[in-house]
Formats: structure tokens, C-alpha cells, sequence
């Protein structure tokens, strides 16, 4: 009675070598290209395109969406922006600029024959689909972005009114931005600001690292729940804020004039510029060690760390 179910396995693995073999030959006939597998036309076009010149048609606000591929902005060398996006049989693009606010929807379409999962840009031979916007010198009004997997990127951007950046799966990236309000909401994906200046600043995720270097704000507020934090060369005229559900929280050359620190399992380990004079100092972990000075009682500033699971320590330079 037990015979037939190993004749059934044996079958079974008999099939499975089978295909392996096919399917190793079917890829080596391709001569190794993933994008000769697919058995799609995606017929890529690239758009380049100029819009009029931000002296005769002002721009308030600049919208993107996109459900896979890259987004990314930088500095146009005139005074309009420039687009560049790709189109095909596996994604269309949608622009719309009306009333001083241009909105760019880029749309992937389901296709059928790929013989692996592929992206529409490996299986069409095309090695960058970034979206790219060039945005003028001029131009001080809001950046919106919603990406639902991929990167995000702002380079060499300043005097924004609004920066808001929503990813689901995928790396955000600021370097050289400025703006009044910068909201970056990671779900998956690392968060990394260099260089950039905001009167108020929010940077979250849920699973990946937060890095800041060189950041400059009046109120900052720093979330994560899982993956570390790092912190190099932050200040903050009024108030930072960072908590860390499961992480560390590493900062070094920190200029606050207050700052609130607390994880729930992870270490914190702080640097802070100036002495321990210049702080009224506040820290304790319910299960962990704390090096923390005594501080000033009378002191403006303050410094509290607060750990539940993890270690504190604190120092000076």
C-alpha cells in the first residue's frame, strides 16, 4: 500500500529535473540575458520634455506618483522643469499641468509571458525607467511624492515651501534640500538626509535605518520601529525628538537645545556638543546600564534618554 506514493515521488522528482534542465537550457540558449527570456515586446519610449518658462507660467506645487519605477529630483540648468519618463506596454505615464500645479502619474500594466519575475526595465532591455523631474532654481513651492516600491530621490534642491515624501518599498534619499516643512514616511526601505535644512522636520519608517548627516531644523522629529538610528552632525534650535521601537540610536556632534531619546529595545548612545554644564540631563533604563553626567540643574537646555531594554550613554565634545 505504500508503494504507489513513492512511485509518485520518484515521478515528481523526475519532473522537477526535467524542467530544471529545460529551463537551464532555455536560459543558456539566451546566452545568459535575463532580458532575452521574456517573450514580451515592452517597446520602451523615452519622453523628454520642457515646460514653459517658470516667468510666464509659475508652478505652486509638483505631484508624482508611481507604482514601481524610480523617482528623482534635481536642479534644471533653465527656468522650467524638465521632464523624462519612459513609456511602454508595461507602463503608461500620465502629466497634467493645470492651475499651477503639475501632477505626473506613472501607471505599471500587468502583462502576461515572462518566463521569470522580472522588472518591465530588466525584461525590456532598459536600464534606468527613473522618472526624473528637473525643477528651476526659481521654483519655491511643494514637492509631493507617493512611490509604492521603488527609490526616491531629492538632490541640490532649495528654498522649497513643503517637502512630502510617502514610499511603501523602496530607498529615500534627500541630499542639499532645503524647505520649511520636510515629511519623509518610509514603510520599507532606508531613510538617508545629508546636508538638509528645514524649520520643521519628520522622517519615520517601520523597517529600515534612519540616517541624518548634516541636518539642520528648528523642530526635528525622528521615528523608527525597526532598524537603527544614526545621527551625525544635527542640530536643533528648538527641540529634537527621536524614539526607536527596536534599534539603537547612535548620534554624534548633536547641537539641541533640547532633545527627548527613548527606546524600547535597543542602546542609545549620544554625543552632544558643547559640556555637560550647557544640559539638564534626565536619563534612566528600566533594564540596562546609564553613563550619563550629572548636568546642570539650572541649565536652558535639556537632554532626556529614557530606555526600557538597552544601555545609555551619554558624553560631551
Amino acid at each position: 500500500m505504500r508503494k504507489a506514493p513513492k512511485v509518485v515521488l520518484i515521478t515528481a522528482a523526475a519532473l522537477i529535473g526535467t524542467g530544471a534542465l529545460l529551463a537551464g537550457g532555455t536560459w543558456a540558449a539566451a546566452g545568459f540575458d535575463l532580458s532575452r527570456l521574456s517573450t514580451v515586446d515592452y517597446d520602451w519610449e523615452q519622453t523628454v520634455r520642457e515646460l514653459d518658462s517658470e516667468a510666464t507660467a509659475p508652478h505652486s506645487r509638483i505631484v508624482v506618483r508611481s507604482d514601481c519605477e524610480g523617482v528623482r529630483f534635481e536642479q534644471a540648468s533653465g527656468n522650467a522643469i524638465e521632464l523624462e519618463y519612459w513609456t511602454g506596454n508595461a507602463q503608461r505615464v500620465g502629466v497634467d499641468d493645470a492651475d499651477g500645479t503639475l501632477t505626473v502619474d506613472v501607471k505599471s500594466t500587468p502583462m502576461d509571458g515572462v518566463m521569470l519575475d522580472l522588472s518591465p526595465a530588466e525584461a525590456g532591455g532598459v536600464s534606468d525607467t527613473t522618472t526624473v523631474i528637473r525643477v528651476p532654481a526659481s521654483f519655491t513651492g511643494a514637492i509631493e511624492v507617493e512611490s509604492a516600491s521603488s527609490e526616491v530621490f531629492l538632490d541640490r534642491l532649495h528654498g522649497l515651501s513643503n517637502v512630502s515624501l510617502s514610499n511603501g518599498n523602496g530607498s529615500t534619499t534627500l541630499n542639499d534640500v532645503s524647505a520649511r516643512e520636510i515629511v519623509s514616511r518610509n514603510k520599507n526601505g532606508e531613510s538617508l538626509l545629508s546636508a538638509v535644512e528645514a524649520d520643521a522636520l519628520t522622517v519615520t519608517s517601520k523597517n529600515g535605518e534612519i540616517s541624518l548627516g548634516g541636518v539642520d531644523a528648528r523642530v526635528a522629529n525622528v521615528g523608527n520601529k525597526n532598524g537603527d538610528v544614526i545621527l551625525a552632525d544635527v542640530s536643533a534650535s528648538e527641540l529634537m525628538t527621536c524614539e526607536n521601537k527596536n534599534g539603537e540610536i547612535f548620534a554624534q556632534d548633536l547641537a539641541l537645545a533640547g532633545g527627548a531619546f527613548s527606546s524600547s529595545n535597543g542602546d542609545i548612545d549620544l554625543s552632544c556638543v558643547g559640556s555637560e554644564g550647557d544640559y539638564r540631563i534626565d536619563a534612566y533604563s528600566d533594564n540596562g546600564d546609564v553613563d550619563a553626567p550629572r548636568g546642570n540643574f539650572d541649565a536652558t537646555r535639556t537632554l532626556r534618554a529614557e530606555n526600557k531594554n538597552g544601555d545609555i550613554h551619554i558624553a560631551f565634545s
